[in-house]
C-alpha cells in the first residue's frame, strides 16, 4: 500500500496487524518503521510505547528475551535513538550471546555509528565463544570486512586474509 501511494490503507493494514498480534514483534517493528518513515515522529514514539509495554513481557519468557529486545531495540534505531537502541542490542545479546542475527545488528548498529572498534569487540568475543562453526565463520568474514573497511584497512589486509583462511580449513 505504501508503495502504490496509499499510506492510509498501509497505516490500516499495520494496525490491524499489530491488532491480530500485538505480542509479535515484527508489526511493531513495521508500523514503526512506516509512521517515522513518513515524518510522524510523535505517533511512531507512541506506537513504540505501545510496543514496548506489549513485548516487554516476552522477556520473562524462555527465548523471549532476546526477540523482545532486538525488536525494540529496532524500533529505538528507527527513532533515531542510538544509545537506546544500543543498549537494548547489548540486553538481547546479553540473552542469546551465540545468537549471529542479535550480534549482527549491534555491529552494524556500531558500523553506521562509525564505532568500528565496538563492533570488532563483539565480533571478536563471538569468535572467541563456544558457537556453533557457521556462526563462527560468519563472525570472521564480518570481522575481516571492518577491519579493511576503514581508512586503515590497507594496513589490516593482513589480519582480515588471516580471517578469512580460518573460515577455509
Amino acid at each position: 500500500f505504501a508503495v502504490n501511494n496509499a499510506p492510509d490503507d498501509a497505516r490500516a493494514a499495520l494496525q490491524k496487524a499489530v491488532a491480530l498480534n500485538d505480542t509479535a514483534p515484527e508489526p511493531w517493528v513495521a508500523l514503526v518503521r512506516f509512521l517515522a518513515a513518513g515524518g510522524k515522529a510523535d505517533e511512531a514514539r507512541d506506537a513504540y510505547a505501545k510496543a514496548a509495554a506489549k513485548l516487554r513481557p516476552l522477556a520473562d519468557k524462555p527465548g523471549g528475551a532476546a526477540v523482545a529486545f532486538l525488536a525494540l531495540g529496532a524500533c529505538r534505531e528507527l527513532l533515531g535513538d542510538l544509545p537506546g537502541a544500543e543498549e537494548l542490542y547489548k540486553q538481547a545479546l546479553a540473552a542469546a550471546p551465540d545468537d549471529a542475527a542479535v550480534a549482527k545488528q549491534l555491529v552494524l548498529l556500531y558500523e553506521r555509528a562509525g564505532r568500528k572498534a565496538d563492533g570488532e569487540k563483539v565480533l571478536a568475543a563471538l569468535i572467541a565463544r563456544p558457537t556453533p562453526p557457521a556462526t563462527k565463520r560468519w563472525a570472521r568474514r564480518m570481522l575481516a570486512f571492518l577491519k579493511v573497511g576503514g581508512p586503515d584497512g590497507y594496513s589490516q589486509v593482513p589480519a582480515a586474509l588471516e580471517l578469512v583462511e580460518e573460515n577455509l580449513k
